[in-house]
């Protein structure tokens, strides 16, 4: 039978090395960072544009918009870049919008998407426009037609001279007909970097632009926009 004070003794130490081991344990868990769950993998797929997922088996360099969460900084949206794509190209930037333009690998963009703080990808490609030939044929008598104002309720504002006057504004669309004689034009700017001039090739814009302010020259006057 052991003597009572090398029990106490046994005991005593049992208590401190147990102590010692849950300290240990604490410090560890102190120590070790904390891991923010993000999105599984399973969701990645979804921030990627329909028009850059399809490009992503293949081997070639991309020009996409990538954007990242709104707390984080943007070195750190580089970072993710370069980890997924040492060659990509960071082209610009858009602090405002949280965005960066950049070229890379098209098979990268997938990993690129699996990290947290990237939000959304889109494809930065001039996509061409298929422009189809067709005979347009109004389906409305120009007896029948109905003038812009009065379709909405301002024709007694015109008479009153609220007609436009002296009022600028801007339309942003396909560009404009620099050759129409139905609208004043003061000044134009193109967004798109490989077309420096707005001419409008397909008739969107001009259209856009003559509801607004059409003046209706080329048809005394019964086509006119709202404010001519």
């Amino acid at each position: 039978m052991k003597h009572p004070r090398v029990m106490i003794q046994l005991t005593r130490m049992l208590l401190i090395g147990a102590l010692v081991v849950m300290l240990l344990l604490s410090g560890i868990t102190t120590i070790m960072p904390a891991v923010t769950a993000g999105p599984s993998d399973s969701h990645y797929q979804d921030k990627i544009d329909d028009s850059v997922i399809n490009m992503t088996s293949v081997e070639e360099r991309l020009e996409i918009l990538v954007r990242y969460d709104d707390s984080v900084a943007e070195f750190k949206a580089k970072n993710a870049i370069m980890l997924a794509d040492r060659t990509a190209d960071l082209l610009d930037s858009y602090e405002t919008l949280n965005m960066l333009r950049v070229k890379m690998l098209s098979s990268q963009i997938v990993e690129l998407a699996k990290n947290v703080i990237i939000t959304r990808i889109w494809s930065n490609e001039i996509a061409p426009i298929k422009q189809a030939t067709t005979t347009i044929v109004s389906s409305v008598d120009p007896e029948d037609y109905v003038p812009l104002i009065d379709r909405i309720g301002a024709r007694n504002l015109v008479e009153q001279g609220y007609n436009g006057t002296g009022v600028v504004i801007a339309v942003l669309d396909t560009g404009v007909d620099p050759l129409s004689s139905v609208m004043s034009v003061s000044a134009f700017a193109s967004f798109v970097e490989a077309d420096t001039l707005p001419l409008d090739l397909i008739g969107h814009g001009t259209y856009a632009a003559s509801v607004a302010l059409g003046n209706g020259s080329g048809s005394n006057g019964k086509y006119a926009g709202i404010a001519p």
